[in-house]
This record gives structure tokens, sequence and C-alpha cells, in this order.
């Protein structure tokens, strides 16, 4: 990640990456060869742009994931963070990550810590972060949603902000495009 200068009354952009929501579930739907880390990015680094800076990214992941493309996130300046895993009691163990509990955790304490955040993107369209949005809104922060198009719950996508020209922020995408 590269840092620069702060502008005077620049929009500071955190953005968090619900990795199971935006990509995982739709391997199965286009495959992983079909899948691009670098265009996903790159299509909401494009429209952040406008916004304002990208001062810090984060994704929650499996540690298999992490293994596979961790390379792809040191070039993009994604901060990738091993994924939480509990065991859900049922017949037989089963193991379960808590990918968007942890990422709500760790983006309130980033908020908490820092007033240098302007606006938070949630990449995600799991309503699971609908609370999380208000909070963030409680806090002063602008709220930017990008979701995959069919994945985009409802209670999320009204959490997004207007920017300065009265347009919501709220973004879409295609993956294996």
């Amino acid at each position: 990640m590269r840092f620069f200068p702060q502008k005077p009354h620049e929009n500071r952009i955190l953005v968090l990456i619900d990795w199971e929501n935006s990509t995982i579930d739709n391997f199965a739907v286009i495959g992983p060869s079909a899948f691009s880390l670098k265009s996903l990015y790159a299509e909401i680094t494009e429209k952040l742009g406008e916004i304002g800076r990208i001062t810090m990214s984060v994704t929650f992941i499996t540690t298999r994931d992490i293994m596979r493309l961790s390379e792809d996130f040191y070039k993009l300046g994604i901060h990738p963070v091993v994924s939480p895993m509990v065991v859900m009691q049922k017949r037989d163990p089963v193991w379960h990550g808590i990918v968007d509990e942890a990422l709500i955790t760790f983006g309130r304490e980033l908020v908490n810590e820092t007033t240098s955040f302007t606006h938070v993107c949630v990449v995600s369209g799991d309503a699971d972060f609908t609370k999380f949005c208000r909070w963030l809104q409680r806090q002063g922060k602008k709220v930017i949603i990008f979701a995959h198009a069919k994945k985009l719950s409802a209670s999320l996508a009204e959490c997004a902000d207007l920017n300065d020209n009265g347009e919501q922020m709220l973004y879409t995408f295609q993956l294996g495009r």
C-alpha cells in the first residue's frame, strides 16, 4: 500500500471486503479460473477514486485462500487477515468461519481508534452488515456499498449514503464477465 500526504478536506476511505460474500460463493457459478481479484478490485478502486483516497483495504479470508492469493493481495494493497473459525456442535463437529462478525468487530475498532476515515466502503451484499453501517453513520462516517448484483440485500442497499452530487453510493458488480 502506498501512503501519500493527505490533502486538506480529502475524503479518506476504509475498504472492508467480505471475501465470502463477494467472491467465494460465486466460484461455483463462474469457476475459480474465471474470477479475477485484480479486475474486481480495479472496478472498486476506479469508482472510489472519484470519491476520495483509499487509505486502507482489509479482508478476512480462509487460510487456504490467503495462501493462494497472498501475492495478489500484496500487489493490490489489500491487507488479508486469516478468518477466525469456530466449531459448530451438531452431530459431528463442523468448522465454520465467522467472517462477518470478525470484519464488523475489526471495522468498529478501526473507526474507534482513528478519526482519519471519512468514508467506509463495505464490499458485501450481506444483510449482516446493515446494523454496522447504521452504526458507522451515527459515528459521522459516509457509507459506500459495493456488492454482487445478485447478492445485494435490500436492507444493506438502503444504508448507502449520497455523494456530493446527491447520488446514492451504491455500486454493483458482476463476477466472471
